[in-house]
């Protein structure tokens, strides 16, 4: 590879990367939502190097197609120089004869295949069609799994929070447990066992951390930054995640449809090969020099129209065969995603209404966990509930809490799984 072409690669990626940079020191202060991340994830540095080369490569086999015209320009010149003895047509010998001649010519060449030009033309450009529809899915598709990372992480960090008050309960009910031990009214084992739960869900808060820390360094590494804010622990809101104008418009689908019309293309070709004829012109100027310098340049003009058919078209198989295969192909992986796409869009539309019944009964188990342990609080003031009553509400309490965590990322997630197999675009500036 040039220097050149090492350079450019390079160069957009430092602009990509300070992009990003500078988008993330603008809401520097500010913590990183989920509107946000849709912007930084669209814009990743890698993967939008990656798709600007994806997208210049096809541009450029449409631009090398378009210039099937173009002729090829020869320019070259010849010297002859000879010494010695030579014979005349009468037999005699001449001694000491010099003869010399020089000669130039340009020429330009132009020789295209109409059929092969029309072809390529036409597939490059379903081409470059396909490229811009596959980039558009696999920004949608990134952008999902970053905002299922953001998601997973906004769910662990409440978690945590919840995990972290349920401490401070165990802790107290310990200490409550610790000054009964001493004073011989419990026994030690009713102690350990409450320093073992605190000291468990201790436990979970490092391992919810840990899992948390995951996330978001495969979150940064997409986004190609480093971690500069603190993450919005609230649930993102679904309508404010994807544009407002429903253009019912599935990028992949579409980028299918472009490689069908590509691969019908270059079936075609093969037909018109058979009847379009193969051009060919080339002018030429050339001049003698030396012994023959009063001799004008001289121009030459020669053009061709031919046909050439390949006979191997008219039969059945060999490249017409594997053309038809190619289409055969096409339209079986678009057939195959709209399978697909109905049966995912049926079982997300169950899912969601599932779990969304299920995040009702949640809900209100978490009301009637609450409600319990603030009775038990107040009972237990008045001496009517014993501190291991309260505290297995507290552990009741904080199951229910996490369980709906749980459910309501689940659905969040299989939302916006279901908005996009419903033609529903993220909202992009």
């Amino acid at each position: 590879m040039s220097q050149g072409n090492r350079i450019a690669p390079m160069v957009l990626m430092v602009l990509a990367t300070i992009h990003v940079q500078a988008q993330v020191a603008e809401m520097s202060g500010n913590v990183l939502t989920a509107q946000s991340l849709i912007e930084l994830a669209s814009q990743a540095p890698a993967q939008e190097m990656r798709n600007q080369a994806r997208l210049l490569e096809a541009q450029s086999t449409l631009e090398s197609a378009r210039r099937w015209w173009i002729p090829s320009a020869v320019i070259g010149g010849q010297s002859f120089s000879r010494e010695g003895s030579s014979m005349n047509v009468a037999g005699e010998i001449l001694p000491d004869v010099v003869a010399r001649n020089s000669q130039w010519m340009a020429e330009l060449r132009l020789g295209g295949d109409v059929a092969q030009s029309w072809t390529a033309q036409e597939s490059a450009g379903f081409h470059q069609e396909a490229v811009t529809w596959e980039v558009a899915a696999e920004r949608d598709q990134r952008i999902l799994a970053c905002m299922a990372a953001f998601v997973a992480a906004v769910a662990s960090a409440q978690d945590e929070a919840l995990h972290a008050a349920s401490i401070e309960a165990w802790r107290q009910y310990e200490q409550e447990l610790n000054w009964l031990v001493e004073s011989g009214l419990r026994p030690r084992s009713e102690a350990l066992s409450a320093a073992s739960e605190r000291l468990h869900l201790e436990s979970q808060v490092l391992q919810l951390r840990a899992a948390r820390e995951a996330m978001l360094a495969a979150l940064w590494s997409v986004l190609g930054v480093q971690e500069t804010m603190p993450l919005s622990v609230d649930w993102p809101v679904l309508k404010a995640l994807f544009s407002k104008d429903a253009t019912a418009v599935w990028p992949e689908q579409s980028a299918l449809v472009a490689r069908i019309d590509q691969a019908e293309s270059l079936q075609n070709g093969l037909t018109r090969e058979l009847w379009l004829p193969e051009l060919r012109f080339s002018p030429m100027l050339n001049g003698f020099g030396a012994d023959f310098s009063s001799l004008a340049p001289t121009t030459q003009w020669v053009g061709a129209l031919m046909w050439s058919i390949p006979l191997d078209r008219l039969l059945p198989g060999g490249d017409k065969g594997q053309a038809a295969a190619q289409v055969a192909f096409r339209q079986a992986d678009a057939l195959a995603w709209d399978q697909e796409h109905a049966a995912q869009l049926t079982s997300l539309d169950r899912r969601v209404a599932l779990l969304n019944e299920a995040l009702v009964q949640q809900s209100a188990s978490v009301s009637q966990a609450d409600e319990a342990l603030a009775q038990s609080l107040d009972r237990e003031s008045q001496g009517l509930v014993t501190p291991f009553e309260r505290i297995q509400l507290e552990r009741q309490s904080l199951r229910a809490h996490t369980t709906l965590n749980s459910i309501q990322s689940d659905v969040l997630l299989l939302e916006m799984m279901r908005a996009l197999e419903s033609g529903a675009q993220w909202a992009l500036d």
